[in-house]
């Protein structure tokens, strides 16, 4: 479950027990929120997904957008 909170929170909160392949599309639903776009979002989730993999560990995570955006910036 993905979550949006207020302002000054994390933007994003999720409860993870996927696996890798889970965390491709994970990176996708969170690119095409934060982009609006599918097209550029699916072009962009595996290096996503690859990158904040190394950030993120445990079953329970915050993300900010800020993060996210960092994460599109090196992937692209």
């Amino acid at each position: 479950m993905v979550a949006r909170r207020a302002a000054g929170m994390a933007a994003y909160e999720l409860r993870w027990q996927g696996g890798a392949e889970e965390f491709d599309e994970l990176a996708f639903a969170l690119l095409v929120e934060h982009l609006g776009e599918a097209r550029r979002a699916r072009s962009a989730s595996s290096a996503v997904a690859r990158l904040l993999a190394e950030r993120l560990s445990g079953e329970f995570w915050t993300l900010r957008e800020s993060e996210l955006a960092a994460a599109l910036a090196a992937a692209e």
